[in-house]
């Protein structure tokens, strides 16, 4: 909540903080985490992208899956109302998207 708080801060006269989205979904599982700064997030997903298998990342060109990071802009209301609930008047994080910085 603290990070919250100091990019409310930081973004207080833009109205809008950029979040850095990772998604990831092998067909079965899936994770999303959310990332201040670009950099930590396509560190991350680079990261996590190398310690796949050749047989997982197969699965992700075959399958119904998706593996990508991109780039959001959300207000601090628009933030909160997403971490409580989980969408932000019923709509993804992907209606929010602002450019796409990597897909697999």
């Amino acid at each position: 909540m603290n990070e919250y708080i100091n990019n409310a801060i930081r973004m207080r006269g833009e109205g809008k903080m950029k979040k850095f989205i990772f998604e990831d979904c092998n067909g079965n599982v899936g994770q999303e985490k959310i990332f201040d700064s670009e950099e930590k997030a396509v560190n991350y997903a680079v990261g996590a992208w190398a310690n796949l298998t050749e047989r997982e990342k197969k699965r992700y060109i075959d399958q119904d899956a998706w593996f990508r990071l991109y780039e959001v802009e959300l207000t601090p209301e628009q933030l909160e109302e997403y971490e409580e609930e989980g969408s932000i008047d019923d709509k993804p994080l992907t209606e929010y998207e602002t450019r796409t910085i990597m897909e697999k």
